[in-house]
């Protein structure tokens, strides 16, 4: 008697791609997700059936035949996250470099020498903040995330200490 249920796409790893998804399940910064789809494919390889590869790695059986299937179709890529559903970006890439071009490249008319780019010897106000995202300075009200300020080219609050 044969494996019942649907004809499983047959899933052989060429060398390289057993070694990429051995380092995914072993590194430490790959994600919980993509470290356990780069398992079940691993356990594909070597499993007759998905329930039993599902079984091995613990998750469901249909989540199994997902990735294997995703796996056949696109081989590597098809594990990396797409992207998902919801409202289109606002910003385009053009927006965001021309505000990038603006900021770090272009000149201030007439104050060249002094304003207008980040390079050393130019005069600048910046703010550097000890905040994880910016989320965080606005949801913190009360708390002083500022840890230096330059104002003209000179610092004038270190570590939050105002300097005289």
């Amino acid at each position: 008697m044969g494996n019942p249920g649907r004809p499983k796409a047959k899933l052989v790893l060429a060398n390289d791609e057993r070694t990429g998804l051995q380092r995914l399940v072993r590194r430490r910064k790959t994600s919980n997700g993509l470290a356990q789809r780069a398992r079940i494919v691993l356990e594909c390889a070597c499993s007759a059936t998905n329930g039993e590869a599902a079984k091995r790695v613990g998750v469901n059986e249909k989540t199994v035949g997902k990735w294997r299937k995703r796996f056949v179709d696109k081989r590597l890529e098809g594990l990396f996250d797409e992207p998902q559903p919801g409202a289109p970006r606002k910003l385009i890439d053009d927006d965001v470099e021309r505000v990038i071009v603006k900021t770090l490249e272009e000149m201030a008319i007439g104050r060249a020498d002094e304003l207008g780019t980040i390079e050393v010897g130019k005069r600048a106000d910046l703010i550097v903040l000890g905040a994880p995202t910016y989320h965080h300075v606005v949801y913190h009200y009360g708390v002083n995330p500022v840890h230096h300020v330059v104002k003209s080219g000179k610092v004038v609050v270190s570590d939050g200490d105002r300097m005289v």
